[in-house]
Protein backbone atom coordinates (compact mmCIF):
# COMPACT_ATOMS: atom_id res chain seq x y z
CA UNK A 1 0.00 0.00 0.00
CA UNK A 2 1.71 3.17 -1.03
CA UNK A 3 4.67 1.14 -3.12
CA UNK A 4 6.71 1.65 0.63
CA UNK A 5 8.38 -1.11 1.70
CA UNK A 6 8.85 -2.62 5.15
CA UNK A 7 12.58 -1.88 5.01
CA UNK A 8 11.70 2.07 4.15
CA UNK A 9 8.65 2.00 6.90
CA UNK A 10 11.58 0.71 9.69
CA UNK A 11 14.50 3.41 8.86
CA UNK A 12 14.22 4.44 12.62
CA UNK A 13 13.46 0.86 13.82
CA UNK A 14 10.20 -1.50 14.31
CA UNK A 15 7.28 -0.32 14.41
CA UNK A 16 4.09 -2.54 14.88
CA UNK A 17 1.12 -3.04 16.49
CA UNK A 18 1.12 -6.30 18.85
CA UNK A 19 3.80 -7.45 17.06
CA UNK A 20 1.34 -8.62 14.44
CA UNK A 21 0.49 -5.33 11.93
CA UNK A 22 2.61 -3.06 10.35
CA UNK A 23 0.43 0.27 9.46
CA UNK A 24 0.07 0.85 5.72
CA UNK A 25 0.30 -2.99 4.99
CA UNK A 26 -3.29 -4.43 4.81
CA UNK A 27 -3.61 -8.36 5.52
CA UNK A 28 -0.25 -8.58 5.82
CA UNK A 29 -0.30 -10.78 9.61
CA UNK A 30 3.13 -11.53 10.87
CA UNK A 31 3.44 -14.58 13.66
CA UNK A 32 5.73 -13.37 16.65
CA UNK A 33 6.96 -10.27 14.84
CA UNK A 34 9.20 -7.49 16.67
CA UNK A 35 7.56 -6.32 19.77
CA UNK A 36 5.93 -9.60 20.70
CA UNK A 37 6.99 -10.71 23.85
CA UNK A 38 10.18 -12.51 24.74
CA UNK A 39 8.38 -15.91 25.89
CA UNK A 40 7.74 -19.11 24.86
CA UNK A 41 6.96 -19.30 21.26
CA UNK A 42 4.57 -21.97 20.60
CA UNK A 43 1.65 -20.24 23.39
CA UNK A 44 2.72 -16.94 21.23
CA UNK A 45 2.02 -18.20 17.98
CA UNK A 46 -1.17 -20.12 19.47
CA UNK A 47 -2.46 -16.50 21.22
CA UNK A 48 -1.46 -14.48 17.83
CA UNK A 49 -3.11 -17.24 15.67
CA UNK A 50 -6.25 -17.07 17.28
CA UNK A 51 -6.38 -12.86 17.41
CA UNK A 52 -5.58 -12.82 13.46
CA UNK A 53 -8.44 -15.50 12.96
CA UNK A 54 -11.03 -13.45 14.86
CA UNK A 55 -9.82 -10.16 13.28
CA UNK A 56 -10.28 -11.69 9.98
CA UNK A 57 -13.70 -12.96 10.95
CA UNK A 58 -14.36 -9.58 11.99
CA UNK A 59 -13.65 -7.98 8.88
CA UNK A 60 -15.17 -10.24 7.00
CA UNK A 61 -18.62 -9.95 8.74
CA UNK A 62 -18.46 -6.32 8.19
CA UNK A 63 -18.11 -7.27 4.27
CA UNK A 64 -14.68 -5.69 4.00
CA UNK A 65 -11.57 -7.32 2.43
CA UNK A 66 -8.74 -5.69 4.08
CA UNK A 67 -7.58 -5.19 8.10
CA UNK A 68 -5.35 -2.81 8.63
CA UNK A 69 -3.03 -1.41 11.82
CA UNK A 70 -3.59 2.69 12.13
CA UNK A 71 -0.46 4.80 11.91
CA UNK A 72 -1.99 5.51 15.88
CA UNK A 73 -2.30 2.35 16.93
CA UNK A 74 1.61 1.53 15.73
CA UNK A 75 2.62 4.79 17.58
CA UNK A 76 0.71 3.93 20.78
CA UNK A 77 2.16 0.70 20.59
CA UNK A 78 5.53 1.94 20.17
CA UNK A 79 5.55 4.05 23.06
CA UNK A 80 3.92 0.99 25.78
CA UNK A 81 7.20 -1.23 24.06
CA UNK A 82 9.64 1.82 25.04
CA UNK A 83 7.81 2.25 28.82
CA UNK A 84 8.26 -0.98 29.26
CA UNK A 85 11.50 -1.58 28.13
CA UNK A 86 13.02 1.61 30.09
CA UNK A 87 11.05 -0.05 33.13
CA UNK A 88 14.17 -2.48 32.94
CA UNK A 89 18.11 -2.82 33.57
CA UNK A 90 18.25 -3.29 29.67
CA UNK A 91 16.63 -0.07 29.01
CA UNK A 92 19.61 2.10 29.77
CA UNK A 93 22.17 -0.39 28.56
CA UNK A 94 23.28 0.50 25.48
CA UNK A 95 26.78 0.21 25.74
CA UNK A 96 26.08 -3.66 26.51
CA UNK A 97 25.26 -3.87 22.87
CA UNK A 98 22.19 -6.34 23.52
CA UNK A 99 20.48 -7.53 20.95
CA UNK A 100 17.18 -6.86 22.55
CA UNK A 101 17.30 -3.40 21.04
CA UNK A 102 19.64 -4.26 18.03
CA UNK A 103 22.62 -3.17 19.69
CA UNK A 104 24.74 -5.98 18.60
CA UNK A 105 24.81 -5.35 14.73
CA UNK A 106 27.03 -1.73 14.20
CA UNK A 107 24.87 0.86 12.49
CA UNK A 108 21.66 -0.45 13.12
CA UNK A 109 19.27 1.56 14.57
CA UNK A 110 18.83 0.83 17.84
CA UNK A 111 15.11 0.22 19.23
CA UNK A 112 13.28 -1.96 21.59
CA UNK A 113 12.78 -5.24 19.63
CA UNK A 114 10.22 -6.74 22.67
CA UNK A 115 7.17 -6.08 24.94
CA UNK A 116 8.41 -6.70 28.13
CA UNK A 117 5.54 -6.86 30.07
CA UNK A 118 5.07 -10.58 30.20
CA UNK A 119 3.38 -13.12 27.91
CA UNK A 120 0.16 -13.23 30.22
CA UNK A 121 -0.43 -9.36 29.86
CA UNK A 122 0.47 -9.64 26.38
CA UNK A 123 -2.24 -12.15 25.78
CA UNK A 124 -5.02 -9.76 27.85
CA UNK A 125 -3.63 -7.13 25.43
CA UNK A 126 -4.98 -9.44 22.35
CA UNK A 127 -7.88 -10.43 24.27
CA UNK A 128 -9.28 -6.77 24.86
CA UNK A 129 -8.74 -6.29 21.61
CA UNK A 130 -10.57 -8.66 19.84
CA UNK A 131 -13.40 -7.99 22.81
CA UNK A 132 -13.87 -4.68 21.90
CA UNK A 133 -13.65 -5.02 18.12
CA UNK A 134 -10.06 -4.18 17.55
CA UNK A 135 -9.80 -0.83 17.85
CA UNK A 136 -6.78 0.82 16.50
CA UNK A 137 -7.39 -1.45 13.27
CA UNK A 138 -9.19 -0.28 10.09
CA UNK A 139 -11.53 -2.58 7.63
CA UNK A 140 -11.72 -1.53 4.51
CA UNK A 141 -13.51 -2.98 1.22
CA UNK A 142 -11.41 -3.57 -2.02
CA UNK A 143 -11.77 -1.56 -4.54
CA UNK A 144 -14.18 -2.83 -7.89
CA UNK A 145 -10.73 -2.90 -9.53
CA UNK A 146 -9.06 -5.28 -7.40
CA UNK A 147 -10.08 -8.86 -7.26
CA UNK A 148 -12.89 -9.08 -5.46
CA UNK A 149 -11.73 -12.58 -2.93
CA UNK A 150 -8.76 -11.26 -1.01
CA UNK A 151 -9.51 -13.99 1.39
CA UNK A 152 -9.56 -17.73 1.63
CA UNK A 153 -12.22 -19.65 0.55
CA UNK A 154 -14.97 -20.41 3.44
CA UNK A 155 -13.82 -24.15 2.08
CA UNK A 156 -10.66 -23.46 4.16
CA UNK A 157 -13.07 -22.37 7.23
CA UNK A 158 -10.75 -24.86 9.52
CA UNK A 159 -7.80 -22.21 8.95
CA UNK A 160 -9.84 -19.20 10.10
CA UNK A 161 -12.99 -20.34 12.63
CA UNK A 162 -15.20 -18.11 13.27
Amino acid sequence: MGGQSINEKWQAGPRTNFGLMIDGFPNMFMIVGPHAPFANVPPLVEAGSHWMGKAIAHARAAGNDYFVATPESVQAWGEKIQMLLDATLLGGATEQHSWFKGANVPGKVQAPLFYFGGATAYFDELQSSAENGFPGFDTQRARATQPAQIWPSRKNKHLFPD
